[in-house]
């Protein structure tokens, strides 16, 4: 584990000394996901969310839990950091501090490791909103993925080029632009689905997830 990285790096941003566009973007892991004890008792992992595991003494608990790609790193580094200890150091607790998808996804692994040792399962703190943001999620299966394709463009390469408007930004790479003729083709034939549905009388949720899974898969 680092010692110190983390704080100096937060003390560059901190006096603008830090590249927070390329090196350092908000939304992208900061050194290979190392954890790293702030305080005796923190543990810091900064993924594409921040996850913070708190030992209070009487169990741990998760300040956000960082997303699916990150449950399985998540369990590792914290059991590296502190054992079960025969449910002195089980995660009793993890507070999502909202829903979106880096934040929710690390505690299947702490919940199956207390049915397997007979523990206390861990207690989650959100939002009394969040059920309906989960379930808004489900039922739009797609559109998050395809947003944050936009809204997050990976940083840019000489040659790149470069589409964007009041929605978001585009990257495409330059290995990508002789097939990008033929792939502007298809997104347009595709599109037809999901304005067909757009411009139908009736409209609904459940129509619209219909067609968009009908888009995702043709």
């Amino acid at each position: 584990m680092t010692t110190s990285r983390i704080r100096e790096l937060a003390e560059r941003h901190w006096n603008g000394e830090g590249d927070l566009v390329h090196a350092h973007h908000p939304v992208m892991p900061v050194e290979r996901r190392e954890a790293e004890e702030l305080l005796d008792g923190v543990l810091y992992v900064k993924s594409v969310a921040s996850i913070t595991a708190i030992d209070t003494g009487d169990g741990l608990v998760l300040l956000d839990t960082g997303g699916p790609f990150d449950a399985q790193h998540i369990f590792d580094v914290v059991r590296a950091w502190r054992t079960g200890d025969a449910g002195r150091g089980r995660l009793a607790g993890a507070v999502f501090s909202h829903h979106h998808i880096d934040h929710v996804f690390g505690t299947g692994l702490f919940q199956a490791e207390a049915d397997a040792e007979g523990w206390p399962a861990p207690t989650v703190y959100g939002h009394e909103d969040m059920p309906a943001d989960f379930h808004r999620y489900r039922r739009t299966v797609g559109w998050n993925t395809a947003i944050n394709q936009r809204q997050f463009g990976l940083p840019v390469s000489a040659g790149d080029l470069i589409h964007a408007d009041r929605h978001g930004c585009v990257v495409i790479p330059a290995s990508l632009q002789d097939a990008l003729p033929a792939a502007i083709a298809r997104v347009a034939e595709r599109e037809q689905t999901l304005l067909a549905a757009l411009n139908a009388p009736g409209l609904d949720a459940d129509r619209l997830a219909a067609a968009w899974r009908v888009f995702e898969v043709k």
